[in-house]
């Protein structure tokens, strides 16, 4: 009988060891990475904590009043799914509480599509993605039209540091005139399971300032090869652009 149990507890032991993948969802970044999660997989980043502050800190001499303005996004939310292989869809969509005001905001429906897989694929070169999203229309906050946006991701490993680099146009909900997005970020090994992460996010349009931030935070890859917590500073480097920006999430997946 203890044989048996042994055996039992081995081949359950086997199948959950199977059964949990690595979680690949790519929080705290605004841009992305050439990979996708596999056949099936289910991916959720949660941002459990954001806080932003929005305007300038200083009293503006006019009015006497404080510019700045505080604001809370809890949850964050990405939801992706491996649909075929190389194929993923995401989901996602934020709720913003401002002023004691809470509102649905940016919510995403996005194709992404591994053209060439690479080392992100444990395979030899450089990974390719190209990712289509449709931005839906959120009436709360003033973003009453969709819209669109093409990007292209390239994946590149250099010694020790990984790149990911995101360009592609679009046009946004509140505002008919379009843009471009460019964003690059670059991780580099602390630890066996310790990333230290950095990203330059710009985003820039035809007709009002651009939005442009820059991020430095961690990645934790814990025991759990299915779980990931992350954590992150973001600077606003236009006017457009919180002016801070901390970040506290995490990623888990798994299979259906």
């Amino acid at each position: 009988m203890k044989d048996l149990r042994f055996v039992k507890s081995t081949i359950m032991t086997s199948m959950l060891a199977c059964a949990l993948r690595p979680a690949y969802a790519y929080r705290p970044f605004i841009s992305t990475d050439a990979a996708v999660a596999d056949l099936h997989q289910v991916e959720i980043e949660m941002g459990v904590f954001n806080w932003a502050q929005n305007g300038n800190p200083a009293v503006n001499s006019t009015t006497n009043a404080n510019t700045s303005r505080n604001f809370y996004t809890v949850p964050q939310t990405v939801l992706n799914y491996g649909v075929v292989d190389r194929v993923e869809l995401v989901g996602q969509f934020n709720v913003d509480e401002i002023g004691g005001n809470t509102q649905f905001a940016d919510p995403e429906l996005n194709v992404k599509v591994v053209a060439k897989e690479g080392f992100l694929q444990n395979k030899p070169g450089d990974s390719f993605a190209f990712e289509t999203s449709l931005l839906i229309p959120s009436p709360l906050t003033g973003e009453e039209r969709f819209g669109f946006q093409e990007t292209g991701i390239w994946s590149h490993r250099f010694g020790d540091f990984i790149f990911h680099v995101n360009v592609g146009p679009g046009i946004a909900q509140d505002s008919t005139e379009g843009f471009i997005y460019l964003g690059t970020i670059a991780e580099h090994p602390i630890t066996r399971t310790l990333r230290a992460v950095g990203e330059i996010s710009v985003q820039d349009t035809v007709a009002e300032t651009p939005d442009n931030s820059g991020l430095l935070g961690l990645i934790w890859d814990t025991p759990r090869p299915d779980l990931a917590l992350d954590a992150g500073l973001r600077r606003g480097l236009s006017n457009d652009a919180p002016s801070w920006l901390i970040t506290l999430g995490f990623s888990y997946g798994f299979i259906l």
